[in-house]
């Protein structure tokens, strides 16, 4: 049975969930370890052209987070790559952790960007993937309330984990803690109000774990009192230091700021999908 700590999680009417799920481009997890299953995570690929050359094809992936049977999470600076516009994306659902990954599910989505995200200082760093099927309502992960007082986090992904630009073939997984100075996190433009700033925790972690490139929209989530099971979502991979190093912090969004903006935003997708 799972572990639920009290107000932890947030449950809107149109999440249609009530219960937490129990069992690129941008930042990696380094250094981490496999991780149990995670059914919540999603893998997000994307194809961009290039705007003066559209033939010219960028791929790459970035992660997520399932938060309603019809919807995911992931970073907004995912579908901002300079000089390309993204064309395609498709989300991956499966169970990571299986040797070989076992992809159930592979489907088209849409997606929305913040429309404040600032590229200079990642700030709004958020939007919604709007899936073109249901997915199940077991793989669902709440999102958490502002006043959650959990003392460790989660991220995962299948980002870089090294600076050999090796991949993972299963899912990887850390335990973080957060980090509320400023002064600590190494990055001037650091807003705590709508960012989490967390690092490995020595207690798991001896050496050093961090997130890598390809982690970029990841899921940083809560974790119960026996360190283990997830309760509800908490921030996404943002930015981080260059290479794969623990040496400082990394920043991601905090997810509770942007509940409203959230439910809005997938009102409106269902409102669109009802008119057509």
């Amino acid at each position: 049975m799972m572990l639920v700590l009290t107000n932890l999680c947030t449950f809107f009417i149109l999440f249609l969930s009530t219960t937490c799920s129990l069992n690129s481009v941008g930042r990696r997890l380094w250094k981490s370890k496999a991780a149990l299953d995670r059914p919540f995570y999603v893998r997000v690929d994307f194809a961009a052209k290039n705007v003066k050359n559209e033939s010219k094809i960028l791929k790459y992936f970035c992660g997520g987070a399932i938060i309603h049977k019809k919807f995911a999470l992931t970073a907004a600076h995912c579908l901002n790559e300079l000089e390309y516009k993204v064309s395609e994306i498709s989300v991956s659902i499966g169970n990571f952790s299986a040797k070989p990954i076992e992809i159930q599910l592979k489907i088209s989505a849409e997606a929305r960007e913040h429309e404040d995200y600032e590229d200079s200082t990642s700030y709004n760093d958020i939007a919604v993937l709007k899936l073109s099927k249901e997915v199940s309502s077991d793989r669902v992960l709440p999102i958490c309330t502002k006043d959650t007082q959990a003392e460790y986090f989660a991220v995962c992904g299948m980002g870089q984990i090294n600076n050999a630009r090796e991949y993972p073939d299963v899912l990887q997984e850390v335990v973080l803690v957060e980090k509320s100075d400023p002064d600590t996190c190494h990055f001037s433009s650091f807003n705590s109000d709508i960012q989490v700033c967390a690092t490995s925790f020595s207690r798991f972690d001896n050496v050093g774990h961090d997130t890598c490139t390809g982690d970029s929209g990841n899921p940083l989530y809560a974790l119960g009192t026996n360190v283990v099971e997830p309760t509800c979502l908490y921030g996404l991979v943002s930015y981080g230091s260059m290479g794969c190093s623990a040496a400082k912090s990394v920043i991601y969004t905090r997810v509770s700021v942007y509940t409203d903006w959230i439910e809005k935003t997938i009102k409106e997708f269902e409102d669109k999908e009802t008119e057509n």
